[in-house]
């Protein structure tokens, strides 16, 4: 068995990132974050009368520099389970749903406690905390699933037809993958 047949086997049904895509949905999801949280900073402000001794909401400095942190790990994150891992998305919605939950532990516990904190005042910290996480998870996440940021490499392959352009009759309807057979080598019977 050549090492060539085994690595091109084990390689030839896993996609590879557009390295140059990501690099500008990586920022482009951090700003997003960050001007999301500032527009509902100032909308939300509109509403609740912020007390200038609760710092979290002093100023929209704290917003900013509190969604940039988290949004630029999160960015890293993702980006070193695409490189890393096949099941990226997957792995990075749960480690999100569990980062999400645990970074709403001190918004229950420890905010209320602080100078000037107001149930309303709370209320929009949870509501930065959901906006926060549904850009950077939608947004990272939904690109992958439009395949724009990965580049299949076995793109020779014909692609799964639209539901539109199937046959009406079941009967008569087939697989693209059985209309398409590809033998691969077998890494068994290749001569060494």
């Amino acid at each position: 068995m050549s090492s060539t047949s085994m690595t091109l086997s084990a390689n030839a049904g896993s996609p590879t990132v557009n390295w140059s895509h990501f690099a500008l949905v990586g920022p482009g999801t951090v700003l997003a974050t960050v001007a999301a949280n500032v527009l509902v900073y100032f909308a939300a402000g509109t509403l609740v009368a912020y007390n200038a001794e609760f710092l979290p909401l002093a100023s929209v400095g704290g917003p900013v520099i509190m969604t940039l942190a988290p949004a630029i790990v999160a960015v890293l994150l993702y980006g070193a389970l695409l490189r890393f891992t096949r099941h990226a998305t997957r792995i990075f919605a749960i480690i999100s749903t569990v980062v999400f939950i645990i970074s709403l532990i001190p918004v229950f516990t420890y905010i209320p406690t602080v100078p000037g904190a107001t149930n309303a005042q709370t209320a929009i910290l949870v509501l930065m905390h959901i906006v926060a996480a549904s850009v950077i998870v939608g947004l990272l996440t939904s690109l992958v699933g439009s395949n724009r940021l990965l580049v299949s490499r076995a793109s020779w392959l014909p692609q799964e037809p639209a539901a539109s352009s199937a046959h009406p009759d079941p009967a008569r309807r087939s697989s693209w993958r059985e209309a398409v057979q590809v033998n691969w080598p077998n890494a068994a019977n290749t001569p060494s």
